[in-house]
C-alpha cells in the first residue's frame, strides 16, 4: 500500500465503491478518500504489547452527514478478520 494506491470494495447493497489512499505510514496509518472526494476513512494502529495492537477507525465526510457509518457488528467483522492475518 501506498499514496495513490486505488482499493475498491462493495457496499450492502451490492454496488462497488472506490477510494484513493491519500495517506500512509507503514505500520501507524493510512487514510482513505472517496471517489467525490466528500467521503474519509482513517485507520490508526497504536501498538499495545508484542503481540496486541489497539486500532482506531475514524470516518468523517465534508459536506452533510455520513450516509451509512459503521455499525458496531460490522467493525467487530473487520476486528475478526484482522485478527486472523
Amino acid at each position: 500500500m501506498k499514496e495513490g494506491t486505488i482499493y475498491r470494495n462493495k457496499n450492502r447493497q451490492g454496488e462497488w465503491n472506490e477510494y484513493t489512499v491519500t495517506s500512509f505510514e507503514q505500520d501507524k496509518t493510512f487514510i482513505l478518500k472517496m471517489g467525490d472526494g466528500n467521503y474519509h476513512v482513517q485507520y490508526t494502529f497504536l501498538p499495545i504489547s508484542k503481540t496486541e495492537t489497539q486500532m482506531e477507525y475514524y470516518e468523517w465526510v465534508i459536506r452533510d452527514m455520513l450516509a451509512e457509518p459503521y455499525t458496531q457488528e460490522a467493525l467487530m467483522k473487520l476486528k475478526t478478520v484482522v485478527e486472523q492475518l
